[in-house]
């Protein structure tokens, strides 16, 4: 049987120490971009589009799960990238990805961009 998410939200608070009362989370934009996307199968095209032994894993998500977060937050709430992980936070986001907001910070997604740079310089 599954853990509801909010229960799942709440013992991973607890476990890092996080006291929180009663919260809420965006949900709605956020649930139809990622369904949106993964009825495209967007991020797996992404990571296609980079030759599959270079395709990168870095704090969970793939270049293209990343650039697909990255995609789905410019849409719904347009920052920088430094402050995408707390905007991640107040979101459902990293439920429906399966990957820490903390760990993404501008430094993952420096390094996910660079990437396939990298590759396309190795290519040549």
């Amino acid at each position: 049987m599954r853990m509801p998410v909010a229960e799942r939200r709440d013992r991973a608070h607890r476990a890092r120490g996080v006291r929180r009362g009663a919260a809420s989370v965006s949900v709605g934009a956020v649930t139809a971009l990622h369904h949106l996307a993964v009825e495209l199968n967007l991020s797996s095209r992404i990571n296609a589009a980079l030759a599959p032994a270079h395709v990168q894993i870095r704090d969970g998500p793939s270049v293209g799960e990343s650039v697909l977060a990255a995609i789905i937050a410019r849409v719904c709430a347009p920052r920088s990238k430094r402050a995408f992980s707390q905007w991640a936070q107040s979101t459902y986001l990293p439920d429906l990805m399966r990957f820490s907001a903390a760990a993404l910070s501008s430094q993952h997604f420096w390094d996910q961009i660079q990437a396939p740079r990298a590759v396309a310089r190795l290519d040549r």
